[in-house]
């Protein structure tokens, strides 16, 4: 927890219970007086930080740095979020159901599929299986073994299987539902086409066109149904009608393949993430990029706030950065992990942030209410 080189800024706060520290490494770390433990670091300055104060009210903390900003950070963070789980394999993908009563990991690597109850955090099974993904209502999963897809009945926590079908190939990655019921998935024979499955076997396939390059596996659709989208290798994203499966828009602007994609809550916005360390924010009816560079690596995940404020950035590094929607600009960042983020997802009611790493952990943490001061 300490600073990477000398510290220039410090200051307690009105009750004399917390210290905050700004160093040289531009971070600012609060510390528990009674424990001598850090509680949790914010990031964001570009360069040392020089100065640094709690408000009167001790709810705030201001900061000022050589990068010639001044923010201000939520000083009732909580913890540092302990390890939540551990999974076998490298990379995992987590999500709360809609109704906020399930948590769901897949762990292609690792062939597990776990699920907890999201408000007691008990674990309620373990499926020995791949990929997996919960229905827009939360009361459906599709779990993937090999060339087999299964449907599960989660209305009452526990899974029971609803039946299973096979696949035209075993699923690159994970399953995506489609709000009609339908699962998407990229066979791993062919990732230059998408195919479409509902639960009597009925088969679409989505040809993603050899000029547009292979997909990259990121994909995604919008909560209203009516957008469907898939990222490509070669930095581009194609946007479908989800009801017609018509073309909608060829978005390019990314120099290398596309990692991750998420839709705005209200579908009006399309976030893509890439390896060439940006992330753009798609107007989807003008199709114009808001272009951030997330400086520290990769992007490999998204995550929208239920409410649309805010998108959480899951990086190469192991950071999760967090960029206001409206203001455009980053707010605050957190050191989640040692290795990639490489999942992530807000609980409906916005409080929690579950993140997910190559390192093998699954964390917890307290989604965080910002003062979003930036001058």
């Amino acid at each position: 927890g300490s600073h990477q080189g000398p510290v220039f800024g410090l200051a307690f706060s009105p009750r004399g219970d917390r210290l905050v520290s700004g160093g040289l490494d531009g971070a600012a770390k609060l510390w528990d007086m009674t424990t001598l433990r850090q509680i949790t670091s914010f990031r964001g300055h570009t360069s040392r930080i020089f100065s640094a104060s709690f408000s009167p009210d001790g709810l705030r903390i201001v900061t000022g740095s050589l990068d010639g900003t001044a923010r201000v950070w939520d000083a009732t963070a909580a913890p540092d979020s302990d390890v939540f789980d551990h999974h076998a394999g490298n990379f995992a993908h987590i999500e709360f159901s809609a109704d906020g009563r399930l948590l769901l990991r897949s762990d292609v690597y690792g062939k597990q599929v776990t699920l907890w109850d999201a408000r007691s955090s008990r674990k309620v099974a373990v499926i020995p299986h791949e990929g997996a993904g919960l229905s827009f209502d939360g009361r459906v999963l599709v779990t993937t073994s090999g060339n087999q897809l299964a449907l599960w009945d989660v209305s009452d926590v526990a899974p029971v299987l609803i039946e299973t079908m096979a696949a035209s190939s075993p699923p690159l990655h994970r399953p995506v539902f489609l709000a009609d019921g339908t699962v998407a998935f990229a066979p791993r024979k062919n990732p230059q086409v998408v195919d479409i499955q509902d639960a009597r076997g009925r088969k679409r396939t989505l040809n993603l066109d050899a000029a547009d390059g292979s997909s990259s596996g990121a994909m995604a659709a919008s909560r209203d149904g009516r957008l469907f989208a898939t990222g490509y290798v070669d930095g581009s994203t194609r946007i479908w009608n989800a009801k017609t499966w018509a073309k909608r828009a060829l978005l390019r602007g990314h120099a290398e393949r596309v990692l991750a994609v998420a839709f705005s809550p209200d579908a009006r916005v399309l976030a893509t993430g890439s390896a060439d360390t940006t992330v753009r924010m798609w107007d989807l009816d003008t199709d114009l990029p808001v272009v951030f560079r997330a400086d520290a690596g990769a992007v490999h995940s998204l995550a929208f706030s239920p409410d649309g404020s805010t998108l959480a950035i899951g990086t190469v590094d192991g950071l999760v950065k967090f960029w206001n929607t409206q203001a455009r600009r980053e707010v605050t960042t957190l050191k989640a992990h040692d290795s990639i983020v490489c999942s992530m997802t807000f609980s409906p009611d916005g409080r929690t942030l579950a993140t997910v790493a190559v390192d093998q952990t699954m964390r917890l943490w307290k989604a965080p209410g910002f003062a979003d001061t930036d001058r």
